[in-house]
């Protein structure tokens, strides 16, 4: 399977750009809050369990978890266990430099990514998000235009994952 990468430029009226900006500084605040538990848990014991099954009883725990798409909440859980195992192989082959995972900023926005067929559809120069179901500002669905031509080939894409450069966003999937 081969990974494609487009950037593309967002428009998006000022209500629907903080929507965006806020979804993904709920998933900041999720990736934050999963590395405290853990640090805490490595504090007291020694061990960091990183399971699914664990990192999903502290999510139950995080308020934000719920402003963001679940799919999208699960990928941030992801990225969670990918470092910390990360730092265990280092640790394992005795680097002195083997460090836990860190805090992402608290001003910084991650990333939110989307699976092919869930939580999002491409329609012809639009792209429909949807996010949590327990947003304080209510909004459930969002769409945003896009320019680039390119883009329309991703509407089969195994995968799109979506980060704020700036004011671009930037879409990785790969062609089926």
């Amino acid at each position: 399977m081969t990974t494609i990468t487009l950037v593309s430029k967002i428009i998006a009226n000022p209500s629907a750009e903080a929507t965006l900006y806020d979804a993904m500084r709920s998933a900041t605040k999720v990736f934050n809050g999963l590395i405290w538990h853990l640090r805490k848990q490595y504090e007291e014991t020694g061990k960091a369990p990183v399971s699914r099954k664990n990192l999903n009883k502290i999510m139950k725990e995080l308020p934000r978890r719920k402003e963001y798409y679940s799919l999208s909440a699960q990928a941030t859980r992801d990225e969670v266990i990918g470092a910390y195992k990360s730092f265990f192989a280092l640790q394992r082959k005795d680097d002195e430099k083997a460090r836990p995972p860190g805090f992402r900023k608290k001003n910084a926005y991650s990333n939110l990514r989307y699976y092919d067929g869930f939580g999002f559809e491409v329609i012809g120069t639009k792209i429909k998000l949807r996010f949590g179901r327990s947003r304080l500002d209510g909004v459930r669905k969002l769409k945003l235009k896009y320019r680039d031509e390119m883009m329309s080939n991703t509407q089969r894409s195994e995968r799109c994952h979506y980060l704020r450069q700036e004011s671009w966003l930037q879409a990785t999937g790969s062609r089926c």
